[in-house]
């Protein structure tokens, strides 16, 4: 859009600059002879490509690139071209993205500058992203001997992510594209970073980090905007709203999917209706399931091979859990031949993950002897990847891992390690310290022990007395070592109330009554002072008689106790003294509202106020 500036100020008002409708309605006003100019064309493939209508946008800027070559306007042509690559990428044109890169770097183009090389990659991207690995390399060679290939460097690790994820490098994919988001926020001539980060993003999905994949996703919004490309802007609301939904969380999803509006052509348009799927499925509407899922899946036969795998781990849980087992098990297939012939050599992130779901349907159908062959498998070929894997399948992969480690089909050791990876934060080890098999009891009770939930320090005390020597020794000894193990308490007053001892935050059900919230809120606020009894009463049970609150005080206070104390840490949270109670947080443990007066108080210091 940068480029299109000086075009605008010579043929236009510069307020066309700032608004894609007023350059829509000043074109829209010129004569047919005007409106076939080169410029022209290239201007309303611009903003057609902005709105996501890659169908026309192609067809403006083919007509822009050959007016254009006919004119000798090198350099605009090949700012159409680069354009064009991009259109026809989000279309699944492969060959036609490669026709529009033809020639980037023979003489005829030298004045093309940047934007040859840069539609070089764009189209070795497109390659890349259709499993064409060796086409991609070939053509990525080329553009890095062009002498503008520094420029490029941005586009070219995009194109990197595609071919090392589906090659199994799948940290240094994500590196890279870390990397280029760097990059890109300091210099980004081609204006692709808004793809790089739609790429982190992706890539926080396929780890299962939900939240920081939602994040970036808000950012690439506010992005979009500024850039002109509303079709990403709003795509947003559907990528979020399929993440809100993997995180289980179905009213954030019916807010974000409310605000979409499904404007782009092309493959990237599935997204919507995936997120359209799993929201059915979450409140059991069958029908609609299946709906959403088939207009995805129409959609997606244009995609790159990666965001076909991404969508089946998506859809077919969605299917399967709605009573549409055959629709899932024909998408799981399809999606597998379709991997198979574009990644023979397999890949980390989409096969085994296919597999890993595979088995899920074959346990569910009471195929065992089948899923344990997928699931044997995927775990040998998806190696370090496997604690991607696991997080974001863990819904359907929790009681396989359990019930193969219990039947010695997986190493215990190795499972429960591959679990910790996968969640250090070691919420998902606490039913572990349960399980069957006395090394996943033992590997489990460090990382439950530090994930701050209270069930770990209950079934810690069970295991003290367990048949197993090894596992009875390690959990007294780490017994003796609660004080120090324990996650730190951490209290939000700043917003909504709550409180969070390491990964685990206490819930409505852990409190039991809202009232021990409150007390434990009231307390916080009047830190480090002692309230008095009578002074709690009356700001919590005001229109009650003295004798009820007391006994409420009291059975306020001993819900409080329950839900932060540590049993065995030899201290209470809670207080009680001279008639009144206060909260007594450890060296360790924060208030929200502490930290910020603290930090307020420097800063003002710093400025001599």
């Amino acid at each position: 859009w940068g480029q299109l500036v000086p075009f605008l100020e010579r043929e236009g008002p510069p307020l066309l600059r700032s608004s894609p409708a007023l350059v829509r309605e000043w074109v829209g006003r010129l004569p047919e002879s005007g409106r076939a100019e080169p410029g022209i064309r290239l201007l309303e493939g611009q903003l057609e490509w902005a709105a996501g209508n890659h169908s026309r946008a192609s067809e403006l800027l083919w007509d822009a690139v050959e007016g254009l070559r006919r004119e000798g306007a090198t350099a605009q042509e090949w700012m159409a071209r680069f354009m064009l690559a991009d259109s026809l990428g989000s279309l699944g044109d492969v060959d036609g993205a490669s026709a529009a890169a033809e020639g980037f770097d023979e003489p005829a183009a030298a004045d093309g500058g940047p934007f040859g090389p840069a539609t070089g990659i764009m189209a070795a991207m497109v390659l890349a992203g259709f499993g064409r690995s060796e086409e991609s390399d070939r053509l990525a060679e080329r553009a890095q001997r062009h002498p503008h290939a520094d420029a490029v460097a941005n586009v070219e690790a995009v194109r990197r992510a595609f071919i090392d994820t589906a090659r199994g490098d799948f940290d240094v994919a994500m590196e890279r594209a870390r990397t280029a988001l760097s990059d890109s926020r300091r210099e980004d001539p081609f204006n692709v970073r808004l793809y790089v980060m739609s790429c982190v993003a992706v890539f926080h999905e396929e780890r299962g980090r939900w939240d920081a994949a939602i994040a970036l996703w808000e950012e690439i919004e506010a992005l979009a905007g500024e850039a002109l490309a509303p079709f990403l802007a709003r795509e947003n609301y559907d990528w979020r709203a399929k993440l809100h939904t993997r995180a289980g969380r179905l009213a954030e999803a019916d807010a974000e999917l409310s605000r979409s509006v499904p404007i782009e052509q092309g493959w990237r348009g599935h997204v919507h209706h995936v997120a359209r799927a799993r929201i059915a499925a979450m409140r059991g509407e069958p029908a609609e399931v299946v709906e959403a899922a088939e207009r995805a899946v129409e959609l997606l036969r244009a995609a790159p091979i990666l965001f076909r795998a991404s969508a089946a781990s998506d859809l077919v849980p969605a299917l399967a859990r709605t009573g549409s087992r055959k629709r899932a098990w024909a998408l799981l297939e399809d999606t597998m031949r379709v991997v198979d012939e574009a990644l023979p050599d397999g890949g980390y992130v989409p096969r085994p993950g296919l597999l890993a779901l595979r088995a899920w349907l074959r346990d569910g159908g009471g195929d065992r002897a089948g899923a344990d062959d997928d699931l044997r498998d995927a775990w040998r070929d998806a190696g370090p990847v496997m604690p991607y894997i696991l997080r974001r399948e863990w819904q359907q992969l929790q009681p396989l891992a359990w019930s193969a480690v219990e039947r010695g089909l997986l190493d215990s050791g190795e499972a429960v390690a591959a679990i910790a990876e996968a969640f250090p934060d070691g919420l998902a080890l606490v039913d572990f310290m349960a399980h069957p098999d006395p090394q996943a009891r033992l590997a489990a009770i460090d990382p439950a022990i530090a994930s701050g939930h209270p069930d770990a320090i209950s079934r810690l005390r069970g295991l003290a007395d367990d048949n197993d020597p090894e596992v009875r020794s390690a959990a007294r000894r780490a017994a003796e070592r609660i004080p120090e193990t324990v996650p730190p308490l951490h209290f939000r007053l700043l917003g909504d109330f709550s409180v969070r001892r390491g990964a685990w935050r206490i819930g409505d059900e852990t409190w039991d009554r809202p009232t021990a919230a409150r007390l434990v809120r009231f307390l916080l606020v009047h830190r480090p002072k002692l309230a008095p009894a009578e002074v709690i009463i009356e700001a919590l049970w005001p229109d009650r008689s003295l004798d009820r609150p007391r006994n409420s005080l009291h059975t306020a206070v001993s819900r409080a106790r329950q839900a932060l104390d540590v049993s065995g840490a030899g201290h209470t949270v809670l207080e009680s003294t001279d008639g009144g109670y206060r909260i007594e947080i450890g060296d360790r443990d924060t208030v929200d509202a502490e930290v910020f007066e603290a930090a307020a108080t420097r800063a003002l210091a710093a400025q001599g106020n």
